[in-house]
């Protein structure tokens, strides 16, 4: 049987057992969602991500709305590209779904969401976009024009924008012309900056960033800095007079360097010569493969880590919970979370599956960290593992039948033996029962004590991929592929509460 099969036949049992389970209140924070936007939708377009997010005041506007990018079939797309490295067949490519981006229309409806670019409206012949990954506003240092740019994932990673962010009005701006996404997009010093990274296991391409003024586009950094195992860079964020970037390094470990310092002065067709490395080897474990979630908070920038699906194929690195670091003015580094750290809490806030940290943002002088938890993907995800993916490395092996084994059959979800609340494999039970994406808040950047531990009642909501600060409001974006992607909202000018305590 495969594993594309047994996960569609997961998916299909999944909901059926857990249908009860919806709340659409939950401490301080109310679903402005259905899932997947709308439910014809969903089932025409499978919106499972909300992968990207942005306020976007348009000039001219009294207000801004808040715009969501979706991640389309994402499962399927990484299901494929497993099912290809570990069967030993060439790449397979899921069935494509159209991705969106769409806006807030309460003013409309407490659950309306507008559809502004869809992108079956717009691609052309051979285009394979899985999502936008990525919303950022600019104002074009050549123009004085400020835009809402979008940026995909696919087979070919393009650049997005539209003045306004009205249905119709919007524009290719640009494109990589290779399969890979943009990450991140950033404005330094008046000029915008795109981190591409190839997110595509065994493609040994480095990284890359380039600038734009708002017309013209070229490259600052076409080596990985120098070190081919920089495959791809994961975030950009200007502070203290410099860029940041985190790199895509699964041999390694991530790296983090900063660039484009107070003096530069970028030319078009001028390559980066400034580079400064920070941190190497993963930080505090070169299993964390991607530096990939930057905040800045309380004169630090923060960092957490990510283990692209719990493990690295090419490696077999995996099944360690995500690190958090924060980097001082200075450029010394510390860890927050992870072995040593400051919070008291190990990797993956002492949750094993807890493999990014995917997530985090300020709001009201709070901090928030969200996670991919890893266990929802695999108990939801595989009911059984089929003897034709024996050639999984063993500890792969090993986590999958951690979770799997017994399914629902009974109230120790097939632990057989039991010692205190350990299992026989020596994991606490309650690392593989707690289903559901966790969301941790700190007021101090080191103390840390938890929102939600399982997806905001939705055990399947297995991580919370955006989040946006706006005013007094704050919002949630969901991961979830197996009922749609949602979106939650919650007000206030206290930390949040949730339904963690």
């Amino acid at each position: 049987m495969r594993f594309s099969s047994i996960v569609a036949a997961a998916v299909t049992s999944s909901t059926i057992l857990l249908a009860g389970c919806i709340d659409n209140q939950t401490g301080d924070f109310k679903r402005i969602s259905y899932n997947g936007w709308d439910s014809i939708d969903n089932l025409q377009d499978k919106n499972d991500y909300a992968w990207s997010m942005k306020y976007y005041q348009p000039d001219g506007e009294s207000e801004g709305k808040l715009y969501v990018g979706s991640g389309n079939n994402v499962l399927g797309l990484v299901v494929s590209q497993f099912e290809a490295i570990l069967l030993g067949e060439e790449e397979l490519v899921p069935p494509i779904y159209s991705p969106e981006v769409r806006r807030y229309r309460p003013d409309e409806g407490d659950r309306v969401w507008e559809r502004v670019l869809d992108y079956k409206d717009v691609a052309e012949p051979g285009d394979e976009i899985f999502g936008f990954r990525y919303l950022q506003e600019y104002r074009s240092k050549a123009t004085g024009k400020k835009h809402l740019y979008a940026a995909t994932m696919g087979n070919n990673a393009i650049l997005w924008r539209s003045e306004s962010g009205d249905p119709g009005t919007w524009e290719r701006f640009w494109e990589s012309g290779e399969n890979g996404s943009i990450r991140f997009v950033a404005d330094h010093n008046g000029i915008m900056y795109i981190a591409l990274a190839t997110d595509i296991p065994f493609v040994k391409k480095p990284g890359e960033i380039w600038a734009s003024d708002g017309e013209d586009v070229w490259p600052v950094v076409q080596d990985g800095f120098g070190n081919p195992e920089n495959r791809g860079f994961q975030f950009l964020v200007s502070w203290n007079g410099w860029l940041y970037t985190g790199s895509n390094n699964p041999i390694q470990g991530y790296e983090i360097w900063k660039f484009a310092g107070p003096d530069s002065d970028p030319q078009p067709n001028e390559l980066i010569t400034d580079g400064v490395p920070l941190v190497t080897g993963g930080g505090p474990n070169d299993f964390n493969v991607w530096a990939a979630t930057p905040a800045l908070f309380k004169g630090h920038l923060y960092v957490g880590s990510m283990i692209p699906v719990g493990f690295e194929p090419e490696t077999g690195k995996g099944f360690k919970g995500t690190d958090i670091i924060r980097i001082a003015p200075d450029d010394s580094w510390e860890v927050v979370v992870g072995p040593g750290g400051l919070s008291g809490y190990g990797s993956g806030f002492n949750r094993l599956w807890n493999v990014y940290c995917w997530q985090m943002a300020e709001h009201k002088g709070t901090l928030y960290a969200s996670t991919f938890d890893l266990s929802t993907i695999i108990r939801f995800g595989a009911n059984q593992i089929p003897e034709s993916l024996d050639s999984l490395p063993e500890i792969l092996l090993a986590g999958l039948r951690l979770v799997v084994n017994g399914g629902l059959q009974g109230t120790d979800y097939g632990f057989s033996k039991q010692s205190g609340d350990k299992s026989e494999l020596g994991l606490p039970l309650n690392d593989v029962l707690q289903f559901g994406a966790d969301m941790y808040k700190s007021e101090d950047g080191v103390h840390w004590e938890p929102v939600t531990l399982n997806g905001m009642g939705h055990p399947r909501n297995y991580g919370f991929r955006t989040m946006q600060s706006v005013g007094d409001t704050f919002y949630l974006g969901t991961a979830n592929a197996f009922e749609g992607l949602q979106v939650w909202q919650a007000d206030g000018d206290k930390p949040f509460a949730g339904n963690a305590e």
